[in-house]
Parts: structure tokens; sequence; C-alpha cells
């Protein structure tokens, strides 16, 4: 235990001694030199920028689009507690530290990761991986200040295990931190003077953009409704990766997750009947006109010197691919897109007006976009399209012949939420954030990574 909390050692992966019992858990303990820093402590957890979060909103939309995860805090540890300042997913601003991630990510050196929490000997007992939100995986940063005093922990986390997250990933992560601190550093005076100066939130939420309806194409049936860049009208098919956890079905409680619906959902376990059920409930509690769920797949082309891509190699993982630099965009090629409607509620129309264009935008954002027309009449006036899962971006080469510069395509995809009403704006805050929450927990019970 000694050795645990000197700090000089990575503790990400540590083997059980027999001073303690299999499936114990362990709490983590104190650091040798933490009381030192009881000022720096309590200075950094009474900053003013813990009241005005707004200033952390471009962070958190870039460590979940780089890291694919659900979940990410911003802490600082004290002696006895984990104080959450910023967060997704746990929905709490205090753990006692002992049983906190984040406690035994302050004693490990460089980071701390753990791709399975429910196989790690330290974390099988512990509260949030056994109930909500049910970590699994999780890797965490310590945030160290101009004089490398640690003050707290950048972490990402999710309630699907990861096979595996790269050195390049943690050393990426470990720049999210100073980029934290630096934030923390600066005066929240200065902060709000360039984010008040660009007016682009809903409440502080969601980009405002305004697009155009446009032309669309739909099968006979409207809830197989195809939406195509060419609206040509064929049909697009794909393979489900979806799954059932009954392990959360009964926690979901919150917005329309109620125990009842997801009873309701366990029986069916068809993933298109569950989402049809799920728009229709989530459509009744808020209030909405229109809602539906989306599967998205887009590929771009791009161009890269030969010397850059793996050689003998046709496919890698974009996100931690190392020279992204490297690659320049293919003028004669936007995008290609396709998706698919896996569940639909509320529409009386059998032929949807939506440019394709629409999606793809709400996918490549951080948080989604909101919609708002002012033209008469229009079917929809407001809306939101949120993206809550995306898979991990692959590369893949084109060009087979060993030419100096080759043709790669890049493909993303992943699933979105989008509702809509007809005549009055009830996109709060509050509703948002349920939003979010909601899709999510959706998420977590069909969607397998």
């Amino acid at each position: 235990m000694d050795q645990y909390s000197a700090g000089n050692t990575n503790l990400s992966s540590v083997a059980r001694p027999s001073c303690f019992a299999e499936g114990e858990l362990m709490l983590a303990p104190n650091r040798f030199s933490r009381k030192q820093a009881s000022d720096i402590i309590e200075k950094y957890s009474n900053l003013p920028h813990w009241k005005n979060k707004h200033v952390f909103k471009k962070l958190i939309g870039k460590l979940r689009r780089n890291f694919n995860v659900v979940g990410m805090s911003i802490s600082v540890v004290t002696e006895s507690k984990t104080l959450i300042k910023v967060e997704t997913l746990i929905n709490v601003s205090e753990i006692p530290k002992s049983i906190s991630f984040d406690g035994h990510a302050i004693l490990s050196k460089d980071y701390f990761l753990i791709l399975d929490a429910t196989t790690d000997w330290r974390f099988k007992k512990n509260p949030f991986v056994t109930g909500i939100p049910y970590i699994k995986f999780y890797c965490g940063v310590p945030i160290l200040t101009p004089k490398n005093e640690v003050v707290g922990v950048l972490s990402v986390y999710d309630s699907f295990a990861k096979s595996e997250f790269s050195i390049e990933a943690c050393t990426l992560l470990k720049d999210f931190a100073r980029e934290v601190i630096n934030i923390m550093e600066t005066p929240i005076d200065e902060l709000d003077v360039h984010l008040k100066s660009k007016e682009n939130y809903i409440n502080g939420e969601i980009n405002e953009l305004t697009w155009k309806l446009g032309r669309a194409t739909s099968t006979k049936a409207v809830m197989m409704t195809v939406f195509e860049k060419d609206g040509s009208g064929g049909r697009y098919t794909l393979n489900h990766n979806f799954r059932f956890s009954k392990d959360l079905q009964k926690k979901a409680t919150n917005g329309p997750n109620n125990e009842r619906l997801w009873q309701k959902l366990a029986q069916i376990k068809s993933i298109k009947n569950a989402a049809m059920i799920f728009t229709r409930a989530f459509c009744k509690y808020y209030h909405f006109d229109f809602a539906y769920i989306l599967e998205l797949k887009a590929s771009e082309l791009y161009l890269i010197p030969l010397k850059y891509f793996p050689k003998d190699v046709l496919k890698v993982g974009y996100d931690d691919f190392k020279y992204k630099d490297k690659m320049i965009k293919n003028n004669a090629f936007n995008y290609d897109c396709l998706t698919r409607i896996v569940g639909i509620n509320g529409t009386k129309h059998s032929s949807l007006s939506f440019d394709n264009q629409i999606h793809y935008q709400a996918f490549m954002s951080d948080h989604g976009i909101s919609y708002k027309t002012g033209r008469k009449p229009a079917l929809y006036n407001c809306g939101v399209i949120i993206p809550f899962h995306k898979n991990a971006n692959k590369l893949i080469r084109v060009t087979k012949q060993n030419k100096p510069t080759i043709d790669v395509t890049l493909r993303r995809s992943g699933y979105l939420l989008a509702a809509f009403n007809e005549n009055h704006n009830n996109f709060t805050t509050s509703t948002i954030e349920n939003i979010f929450k909601d899709a999510f927990a959706f998420r977590n019970l069909y969607i397998s990574q």
C-alpha cells in the first residue's frame, strides 16, 4: 500500500496481493504528500469557472469526439472527497475519494487506464461499476498546476468496455488535461469575453443553425423512410449491431425511460419495434410532434502521400492515425452519406422533406444542431438533431497501386435522435439535457460496440 500510494508507478494493471480477498473492493488510499497541497486544492475547488461551465463546452465536445465515449469529468480531489466540477453521465457533484476512480488516478504515474472494470479485482464491487452508470471503461490523467502539483483528474469513461486504448490516446488525454488547467488559470472575465461575442447556443446548449427544407425520398412504409443524397429512393439496408441489456432495464427511470417501458421493450427484443415504442413514449413525455432514431454512414475521399500510410495495410483506425495532418481533402469529392430510419413516431405524412445534409452536419457537430424556420407554411418549425453514438472512424485505402500519392476513404458511422415540433419551441436547457440522457440510455441498452 505504501508503494501504491507513493505516486511513482503506473497503477493501470496491478496484481491482487494476498492480503486482499477475491472480489474485495479496494478503497483508494491517501497520498503521502496530500496534506501539503490543501491550500492549493481549496484555491482550485473554489474557482468561479465552476459556476460558468459553458467555458468547458468546446472541450467536452472534443473529448467525446476523440475518444468515442459518453462520460467525462473534471474533478478536484481533496484528502477525503472527489469534487466533480464538470461531468456527463454520472450526474453527481461529490463522491467519497475512497470509492472514486479518480482517487486511484491521482496516485498513478502518467495515466490510469482500466479497459474493463468488471474484470479488475479493485473495482468489481465498486458501486459505480455494479450500479448506475455501470462504468466499465475508464481512463484518467492528473491535472497539474504550472508548479506541477496534482489538483485533480480529467477522465473519460463509458458503460462499454474497450479491448484496447493506445498510449497515444492516453497522451492525447494528457494534452486535454493541460487545456483544462489553461482554462482554470485564465481569469473567467477573459474567457467570457470570447464566449459572449458569439450567441451560437440555444440556452447555452446547442449550436443554433438554420437549414433549408429540401427534397427526400421514402419507401412505401413510413417507418422505413430513406433519406438519400441523390434522392433516388432506393432502399438502404444495414445489418443490426444491437443488443438488449437486462441488467440495465430496471435502472432506467428518468424521462420516458421508466421501468414499465423497458420491461415492455425487453419482451419485444426487436430493435425496430423497440425504437418505434421508444420514440412514441419520447414524444408523449416531452410533447413533441415528431421524433425518430436514425442510423448514418458517411465517407469522404482524401489524398495522402504513400509513405505515410502503413505498408501492406488496407484499413487503419483513423482516431489513432499519426499522419492526419498529411491528408488532403479531394476537392472533386465532397462526401457521400447514407441514412436509415430505425424508429419513427408522430408524422402523418407519407413523404418527408429533409435535405440529407442536415443529418450529416448534426452528426459531425459536437452536441447536435437545432432547427428553426420562419418560412410559412412549414411542416416543422423547430427541432433538434443530436448524435448519441459514434462508431470508431476507419481509414480505407482505395488506390491499389503504389503511387507516390494514394486515395483513402474516411468512413464514419453512428446514430442520431431527432425531435421536432410544428408550432411551438419547448427545447429548454433542461429538456435538451434530458434528451441527451434518454438517447444515451437507449444507446447503452441497445447498441453494442
